[in-house]
């Protein structure tokens, strides 16, 4: 495990290799309460995602801002990112970006 962190960190923390990762995705939800949109459409998306047989960690956290949690993200280092926000919504998507790569894109909710 030391040699795989040593090799694969950065000034953000670990970047795991999806093969050794402990969850391929991290969803991150952005609302203030569990009955906004967000959080529903984030449930939803873990819950397909957990059918599919994919590893999943879902951070589900209302109280904490969102500059937390990408920094939480990124510490831990699963390989994708998954974010869904009011915002993302608004287009019928979510925010997707690679651990490795400092660009995210938007992704068509359905195609998740």
């Amino acid at each position: 495990m030391a040699a795989i962190v040593e090799a694969h960190k950065d000034s953000n923390g670990i970047a795991w290799p999806e093969s050794v990762a402990p969850y391929k995705y991290h969803l991150v939800t952005i609302a203030r309460s569990e009955e906004e949109e967000s959080f529903k459409k984030s449930e939803e998306l873990y819950m397909k995602l957990i059918e599919r047989g994919e590893e999943v960690l879902w951070d589900d956290r209302i109280e904490t801002r969102p500059g937390e949690k990408f920094a939480d993200a990124d510490l831990i280092g699963c390989p994708v990112r998954i974010v869904v926000s009011p915002k993302t919504l608004e287009l019928d998507s979510v925010e997707v970006k690679l651990r490795t790569e400092a660009d995210s894109k938007i992704v068509k909710f359905d195609e998740v």
